[in-house]
């Protein structure tokens, strides 16, 4: 189904804002964590993943959202995702 054109110019502020606010956290102290072997994750990484998963939400209410970050996202979809390693 397309989307429609106020929804396209949402999601291009939606990414833009989160290209600029990522740019902005790069020069501040942040935290790495290893979420498993060889796998890390940035203070950073969970903020734009919060951001871009609320404003997906925002914008596609019925659509179910799994992101990266956020391995309760993939139960809430039933799905199970196997990592490569």
């Amino acid at each position: 189904m397309p989307i429609s054109a106020d929804q396209h110019q949402a999601l291009e502020a939606l990414i833009r804002d989160c290209g600029q606010q990522a740019q902005r956290m790069a020069t501040e102290k942040f935290q790495v964590y290893e979420k498993g072997r060889d796998d890390f994750v940035t203070d950073v990484d969970r903020a734009l993943d919060a951001k871009l998963t609320s404003g997906f939400s925002r914008l596609f209410p019925e659509d179910g959202i799994i992101t990266e970050e956020n391995s309760q996202s993939w139960q809430n979809l039933g799905q199970t995702i196997v990592a490569s390693g």
